[in-house]
């Protein structure tokens, strides 16, 4: 099984340099980029500029397929990430917030949390369950990091829950014009929590500590949101 490296980033044009370097050391190379939002205006072409178009996208792929390169489009608003979670619920917590309709923004509220908690178990137990697969699609298993891998993503894993339920709880405080408690978590979950949790638990669990450190660190965070939250409705 060959190595492949999976480049992910929304400024992939930058990083072509790197790209090629990576490809030309004999790596296998997965490159993940944005689709552009922009709307393109439509101009009708003719079956020789069609023709053209196509047989340089085919020549692309050709190479892209010699020099072990492949690259995938991903759309920022996937369905499948907290993100869009997030989006879809805010218009409807907003628009009832505005309209002072408390019982329909706790309803929606409940149920983007529910959601988060049931995508974020799923993700979980994938990450669990297929360590092996995922880590199998980089790293061949002969390898030491390997190994390091295999037992580390599963410690990693339960990351999933408290970060789905962190991004519902945030996008619930930029929905109701609450920025500054939206700004203070996000601080304290991107950058305050993960410092003192990558310092301090490799002290206390070695390498595994490194694993929890981010599952730590949002944990946390959820604790300190949903006592403030009780604490508000008290």
């Amino acid at each position: 099984m060959e190595k492949t490296i999976l480049i992910a980033g929304k400024n992939m044009p930058d990083a072509g340099s790197f790209t090629d370097g990576v490809a030309f050391s004999g790596r296998n190379i997965i490159i993940t980029g944005p689709q552009t939002d922009e709307v393109q205006p439509i101009k009708k072409l003719t079956i020789a500029e069609r023709k053209a178009n196509q047989a340089a996208y085919e020549e692309e792929k050709n190479l892209e397929a010699k020099s072990g390169i492949c690259t995938i489009e991903w759309n920022k608003s996937s369905p499948l990430s907290a993100r869009s979670l997030v989006q879809s619920a805010q218009p409807i917590i907003s628009y009832n917030y505005g309209a002072k309709l408390d019982l329909r923004v706790s309803q929606t509220l409940r149920l983007s949390l529910l959601t988060a908690a049931t995508c974020g178990i799923i993700v979980m137990l994938t990450m669990i369950a297929g360590s092996e697969k995922i880590v199998g699609m980089f790293l061949r298993p002969e390898e030491n990091a390997y190994g390091i891998a295999t037992c580390g993503l599963p410690w990693f894993a339960s990351c999933s829950v408290f970060f789905a339920l962190n991004v519902a709880f945030i996008g619930y405080y930029q929905s109701v014009t609450n920025a500054s408690r939206a700004i203070v978590y996000t601080v304290l979950r991107g950058i305050i929590f993960p410092l003192a949790t990558f310092m301090l638990l490799p002290s206390f669990f070695g390498a595994t500590g490194l694993w929890l450190a981010i599952p730590a660190a949002e944990m946390v965070t959820l604790l300190i949101i949903v006592s403030m939250q009780f604490r508000n409705k008290l």
